[in-house]
């Protein structure tokens, strides 16, 4: 080969090697990704949550009152942030999702005590998130409300 065939040959050989590593490279961060995808309900919803809704999940009277209105749920990479609109209280912690069954951790929150546990099935349907307590298991009224996924 004459040289200016071999440089020739060179720069196409290496612009395939670099083509390759960046594709290479973009199916690692996929991959990354594909191992930090969304759970079955990351995402914002809201919720208007009434004091007959509370009261019939077992809230008192009082923490109902502390809690009615409008809410802002967001559930995004195993961790969650409630805010009600109302009163501009917001609730946090960690969940994770195992098959059907929610498990949520709280930091901090009306009438919370940071560690308090909830677990709960769930379901979305056409949109709408809605869980149920389990018997024997803390819930924390999570059948209050019907969480409609914001868009």
């Amino acid at each position: 080969m004459n040289r200016p065939r071999t440089i020739i040959v060179l720069l196409l050989l290496s612009t395939l090697v670099a083509a390759t590593t960046a594709t290479t490279a973009g199916a690692r961060d996929t991959a990354a990704d594909a191992t930090r995808a969304a759970g079955p309900f990351d995402g914002r919803w809201t919720a208007t949550i009434t004091l007959a809704q509370l009261r019939r999940a077992g809230a008192s009277a009082p923490l109902a009152a502390k809690l009615y209105g409008p809410w802002t749920a967001l559930y995004q990479q195993g961790r969650f942030n409630f805010r009600n609109h109302r009163t501009g209280t917001v609730s946090r912690g960690t969940f994770t999702v195992r098959g059907r069954i929610s498990h949520l951790v709280f930091a901090s929150g009306v009438g919370i005590t940071p560690g308090q546990i909830s677990e709960c099935t769930w379901s979305v349907y056409r949109d709408r998130l809605t869980f149920k307590a389990i018997a024997g298991r803390p819930s924390l009224l999570c059948e209050a409300g019907v969480w409609a996924r914001a868009r």
